[in-house]
């Protein structure tokens, strides 16, 4: 397990604006705890890892502007508790299923 994985108890990470690059971390899954995940402006690349849909209280889940690219999973619909989600400006196909039931606010849907 990774370091972030060892954070069992984080309720916000916020890596916004950092230049990160590669893959999302795989460990996010133990962070049972996690409500908000910003991730903006990095550089991630690859498909979402299915580790980030274990996050079953995330409310708030910020992929703007990364490297993001693959299908948009159904698993989505695992994260009940979803109110916002910025997919935006990243390399993703698909439609968001069922999501639009479940999500408050759903900001700028467009997937480039």
């Amino acid at each position: 397990m990774g370091i972030i994985g060892n954070l069992t108890e984080l309720r916000v990470l916020s890596l916004r604006m950092n230049a990160l690059q590669g893959p999302l971390p795989p460990d996010l899954g133990p962070c049972a705890d996690l409500r908000n995940l910003y991730l903006y402006g990095n550089a991630f690349s690859d498909e979402i890892p299915m580790s980030l849909f274990s996050l079953t209280n995330v409310v708030r889940l910020d992929l703007v502007a990364n490297n993001l690219s693959g299908e948009i999973s159904m698993s989505f619909n695992k994260l009940d508790r979803l109110k916002t989600l910025y997919p935006q400006e990243n390399s993703l196909s698909g439609a968001i299923l069922d999501l639009t039931q479940k999500l408050i606010s759903l900001m700028c849907p467009s997937i480039n």
